[in-house]
């Protein structure tokens, strides 16, 4: 079980059903793997939660996701945040379309290197 307190809060749940409870402020709340139950509070709430998860009424903003292939890695969709965006295939695995958008000065003749790390989750995004 996690409990926000007054103010903007980021609750994040684990595998296994959990219970999320935003209380006061605007919060962040976000259902992991299992049947969430995820209850807001007062204040102007954003939910992410895929179908397993109950989201109360009082949660003002809802994000559904469906849950990543069997065997999979990531939710297959469009992912983009900041500099990068990418798509991952229906396989929940392989990724293309790998997009950085990089500004600055690349090393002259040599060759820049760019490492992208799992630091997700990254918001799907609707194809364009």
């Amino acid at each position: 079980r996690l409990y926000g307190l007054g103010g903007a809060d980021r609750l994040y749940a684990a595998a296994g059903n959990d219970r999320l409870s935003g209380g006061a402020g605007a919060d962040k709340l976000s259902g992991g793997p299992g049947a969430d139950v995820i209850r807001c509070g007062r204040g102007r709430d954003v939910v992410y939660a895929d179908n397993a998860d109950r989201v109360a009424k009082d949660c003002e903003v809802v994000h559904r996701r469906s849950q990543p292939p069997s065997g999979g890695l990531a939710r297959p969709g469009a992912y983009g945040g900041g500099a990068i965006s990418f798509l991952v295939q229906p396989d929940g695995r392989t990724i293309v379309n790998l997009r950085i958008d990089y500004i600055g000065n690349c090393p002259p003749l040599g060759s820049s290197h760019i490492s992208v790390a799992s630091s997700g989750p990254w918001p799907i995004q609707p194809n364009r």
